[in-house]
């Protein structure tokens, strides 16, 4: 009987291995911002080569429009299961004279994503088959320039904050001083603040778990607290891509080579990259596709229902604004971040 058990849960991994997780992430930034080396950094991989079905506004030569384009890539640890990528990158974002359509191209296009889903549920013969494209977390890739966020930036991450998880970076840390990191930093989350920009919430997934179980023991583990805190106090996250040269697949050996010498990507004193890349692959990747399905998508769900039903239908539940937050709620992280 045991050996028929153990049959049965080693089918089921190799059936869990197979398929994978998938994780579908939004890349808005600059050109030369350092995009596509991210990806290639957290994925210790080379990025594939995007299929012509998943571009938008198919490019021309020398053509400046703005664009949206989605590349593939795999993850495979030996530890965990496998991940599909699944990453959309903006294209000649805020590189035309007339800006004003982007943030409403880019919210579009999240939109697109969850319009896919709510029509295939609507259907009444489903495909088995079918691809959930919906955006699990866009991470917004900041220039540091001494002046918080751009105009453009702002009027992004103010336009899809309400669709998607954002999790904002400081790009190319590399280039900056300690004290500029610092700065950047604290002018970007004033400009957070001041602009009541929605972001994604951090908060100790054991937490969640107790609430939805009713027990009355709400105070996660020590560790974990810390953890939360630490990766609160992170935002925005400083990046340091590694060289495309690079055949590393260690991302603690993973190095960019400056004129200056050889710079270890992964170690924390110098960025946040490892800290960043272990939250969105391991520790907050269920959390992150969860708040998707569960609130994101609802919100968007009830929200364009609603506006199909006739005048003076009964509504089952009211709508509001369902945005991802800590049971602590934001500004008790805040102060354990102070």
């Amino acid at each position: 009987m045991s050996s028929l058990k153990m049959s049965a849960y080693k089918l089921r991994k190799q059936r869990e291995n197979r398929r994978g997780e998938r994780l579908n992430v939004l890349l808005v930034g600059e050109n030369g911002i350092g995009l596509k080396s991210f990806i290639n950094t957290i994925s210790l991989t080379q990025i594939n080569a995007p299929p012509p079905d998943y571009t938008i506004n198919t490019p021309h030569a020398n053509d400046h429009q703005f664009k949206l384009v989605t590349n593939f890539t795999d993850i495979v640890d030996s530890d965990t299961v496998p991940l599909k990528l699944r990453i959309t990158s903006t294209v000649n974002y805020g590189h035309e004279l007339q800006t004003t359509h982007i943030p409403d191209k880019i919210a579009n296009y999240i939109e697109q994503q969850l319009k896919r889903v709510l029509d295939e549920e609507l259907k009444i013969h489903r495909n088995p088959r079918f691809e959930d494209t919906r955006i699990h977390v866009a991470l917004m890739f900041i220039r540091a320039t001494g002046r918080g966020l751009s105009q453009l930036d702002l009027a992004t991450m103010k336009r899809i904050g309400s669709l998607v998880n954002i999790i904002p970076i400081l790009s190319k840390a590399d280039t900056l001083t300690i004290e500029e990191i610092n700065l950047n930093k604290r002018l970007i989350q004033n400009d957070i603040k001041q602009h009541n920009i929605l972001l994604y919430q951090f908060s100790p997934t054991s937490i969640k778990e107790k609430v939805q179980d009713d027990e009355s023991e709400l105070i996660p583990d020590r560790d974990e607290l810390d953890y939360v805190v630490t990766l609160q106090r992170s935002v925005p996250f400083t990046v340091i891509n590694r060289c495309e040269s690079s055949k590393s697949t260690d991302l603690l050996e993973a190095t960019r080579n400056t004129r200056w010498g050889l710079i270890p990507i992964g170690d924390p004193n110098l960025c946040d990259l490892s800290m960043l890349r272990n939250c969105l692959l391991t520790s907050h990747l269920r959390e992150l596709k969860d708040i998707t399905v569960q609130e994101l998508y609802e919100s968007y769900r009830e929200l364009q229902l609603t506006e199909h039903l006739p005048e003076n239908t009964a509504i089952g539940s009211e709508i509001g604004d369902c945005r991802p937050s800590s049971v602590f709620g934001n500004n008790t992280l805040n102060s354990l971040a102070e």
